[in-house]
This record gives C-alpha cells, sequence and structure tokens, in this order.
C-alpha cells in the first residue's frame, strides 16, 4: 500500500523502466473514494497492484 498517491506513481515509473508488464496505468477507481492504482503482472504473469486509499492511508 501507497501512503501517497504520488508514491504509485513513482513506483509505476520504476515498473517502466524495468521492463514490467503494466496491465493498467495508475487511475482512480471506483471501488472506494480516493482508490488510486497501478496494476502489473509479476515475471509469473500474476496480476499485482500497489494501491493508495486515504481511509487506510
Amino acid at each position: 500500500m501507497a501512503v501517497k498517491m504520488h508514491q504509485v506513481d513513482t513506483f509505476y515509473q520504476k515498473l517502466i523502466e524495468l521492463g514490467a508488464t503494466i496491465l493498467d496505468a495508475p487511475a482512480e477507481y471506483s471501488y472506494s473514494p480516493g482508490y488510486y492504482a497501478v496494476f502489473f503482472a509479476d515475471p509469473d504473469g500474476i496480476k499485482l497492484e500497489l494501491v493508495h486509499m486515504p481511509d487506510i492511508a
């Protein structure tokens, strides 16, 4: 979990630098107010995400 929204963007840029498979670029999602996440695949193709949720952070 990211404490600050910009951490999701920073992580996204690092994923790109590393050549990771990005499934969904950072965006707000309607799952919860302020839910902001990036979705990517690990080397085995498993879908992962880094999320910022202001109510929890």
